[in-house]
């Protein structure tokens, strides 16, 4: 993700630049998180992120909205997390019996 998801990443670019930055980063996450859940996949962005959440910013729309959807996808990801297992592998054998029926 081009290091968006850390906060050192976008200390050389502008205000508006960095906002956008964020929020374009905090988007991807929660459309990540929601498509892995609809098809069971594991997560691929959850490691080292320090990006800090979505604050007000002149000329950007209110970010309450934006941290209550991102609040709603951490929950679901613990609870996603805490249910959901991958079975373990089956010998092809088994695999190859089962298709025969």
């Amino acid at each position: 993700m081009h290091g968006l998801h850390r906060k050192e990443t976008t200390h050389s670019l502008r205000r508006s630049e960095t906002t956008h930055a964020n929020r374009l980063w905090w988007t991807v996450l929660m459309l990540e998180k929601r498509l892995m859940i609809a098809t069971g996949c594991p997560f691929t962005l959850d490691t080292f992120i320090d990006a800090p959440l979505p604050s007000d910013s002149p000329g950007f729309p209110n970010s309450a909205a934006m941290q209550i959807n991102i609040q709603i996808a951490q929950i679901q990801t613990r609870i996603y997390s805490g249910t959901s297992t991958i079975p373990p592998p089956r010998s092809s054998a088994h695999l190859r019996s089962h298709l025969r029926k």
